[in-house]
């Protein structure tokens, strides 16, 4: 796939205007199909955005109750925002959002995982299950980011825990958002930049437990965490496309910056893509 600008942001940035903040939102259930097939918007109304890379359209099951909590407010207003700017401005991104995981997709992967997903991950799965990857379509997540479905979650865990160097839980510092060189197995990928690199939600014990960190196949992770949650990502990423730059126009401000210092722009042809 198309790799996104990582050119310098000028000085001088032009987009269009901001969108407006989008209204309240009502709590929809999971086990009604909200992804980018069928949008519930803020009011609860359906939205159509169109095809999904020829990827079916399913129905999310609703997952065990031990297994989800209650979906986030903030997340279930987050989402439908976001997918609202991608089909106005960035319509060959927001066709390649995937349909919602079904309940048994995503107890599968837990299962195969050993691991219990945040309840904002799960409430992503039942949303979008990622982001189908296809050339000319960009990065959901910045700056060059794709995050997978439920099964290729599982796929790159395994991957990253057969390819690196085994963490020793007896001499490495298990607090979650600590450096670490190689790649824990209460890592989940929420992110794939498609190199090897991938973001992961830490959910080793800690204060910090659930939040998103950048870890690379060569250093691991150093540093301090990106987000706080897959939660804050999210909402990072939905006001980065709010006040995104359209290539020509010229906005009385700047742009948001993400949390890793990139701000979203949307190419003539309807393309998300990523600056520094």
């Amino acid at each position: 796939m198309n790799e996104p600008s990582l050119s310098s942001r000028p000085e001088s940035y032009c987009g269009r205007p901001a969108v407006p903040p989008a209204a309240s939102a009502q709590q929809s259930k999971p086990s009604i199909p909200c992804g980018p097939a069928h949008i519930r918007d803020e009011n609860g109304s359906m939205n159509d955005t169109g095809g999904h890379c020829g990827q079916r359209r399913s129905t999310a099951a609703v997952v065990q109750p031990a297994r989800m909590s209650a979906m986030t407010p903030s997340l279930t207003r987050t989402l439908p925002r976001m997918a609202r700017v991608l089909g106005e401005h960035a319509p060959a991104s927001a066709r390649c959002l995937r349909s919602p995981a079904s309940g048994d997709e995503i107890e599968a992967a837990q299962e195969r995982m050993g691991v219990v997903f945040p309840a904002d991950l799960v409430e992503w799965f039942l949303f979008a299950d990622g982001l189908e990857p296809k050339v000319g379509v960009g990065a959901l997540l910045p700056p060059m980011h794709l995050p997978p479905s439920a099964a290729r979650t599982v796929d790159l865990w395994q991957r990253r825990l057969e390819d690196s160097p085994v963490v020793d839980p007896v001499s490495e510092n298990r607090s979650a958002g600590s450096a670490i060189q190689g790649f824990d197995r209460l890592f989940v990928p929420v992110g794939d930049d498609t190199t090897g690199d991938l973001f992961v939600a830490d959910l080793r014990p800690g204060e910090m437990r659930g939040c998103v960190l950048n870890w690379g196949q060569v250093d691991g992770h150093a540093g301090a965490p990106i987000w706080s949650s897959v939660t804050q990502m999210w909402a990072d990423v939905a006001q980065a496309l709010e006040t995104s730059a359209l290539a020509g126009d010229c906005p009385d401000k700047d742009p948001h910056l993400t949390s890793n210092g990139c701000a979203a722009v949307f190419s003539e042809s309807g393309v998300l893509e990523w600056e520094f």
